[in-house]
């Protein structure tokens, strides 16, 4: 058995000097747990964020965090970024509304 030390993005990069300009996020149905740790560095560097969800409570408890945040929800459809209104999709791409 092996230990793995988690901290939250968060912590771990809330005063980078650096610009945080995206995420990808694919944590197999935690992705809401890692987007909750990262909500301060959501809301200061405002970045892109991709993150597969699957189809259940969890993803529509990201959709809804994000939006909170002020981030528009968009999908791939036909090669082209759309605007998320519940079509089928795996990927999912929070775009901030304002930098």
């Amino acid at each position: 058995e092996e230990e793995v030390k988690m901290v939250t993005l968060d912590i771990e990069f809330y005063d980078s000097i650096l610009p945080i300009n995206g995420i990808k996020i694919d944590v197999e149905n935690f992705e809401l747990f890692v987007l909750e740790g990262a909500s301060q560095i959501l809301q200061k560097h405002k970045p892109i964020v991709m993150a597969e969800l699957w189809g259940n409570a969890r993803k529509d408890a990201c959709i809804n965090l994000m939006k909170e945040l002020c981030y528009s929800v968009k999908v791939v459809s036909s090669g082209v970024l759309v605007d998320y209104s519940g079509q089928e999709a795996l990927n999912y791409f929070f775009i901030p509304n304002s930098k």
